[in-house]
């Protein structure tokens, strides 16, 4: 950049080309971690893998007790 305080063409051309690349880069970074919380299915998973075992859980207890009486 020139030292005057004036801006030459190219100089802004330049600016304006690492402006952009680094807005690609925010851009892209946004992206993944937007994804990364959205993405639920893991999660979902999880829950309902859980829920059944318990269900399973309590169903058998349940079993077992009205079979003692």
């Amino acid at each position: 950049m020139a030292t005057t305080g004036e801006r030459k063409p190219e100089d802004v051309r330049q600016d304006i080309e690492r402006e952009r690349e680094q807005l690609v880069i925010a851009v892209e970074d946004l992206r993944r971690d937007i994804h990364r919380v959205t993405n639920v299915k893991p999660l979902l998973r999880k829950v309902a893998l859980g829920v059944a075992v318990f269900s399973v859980t309590m169903i058998a207890v349940k079993l077992v007790r009205s079979r003692r009486r």
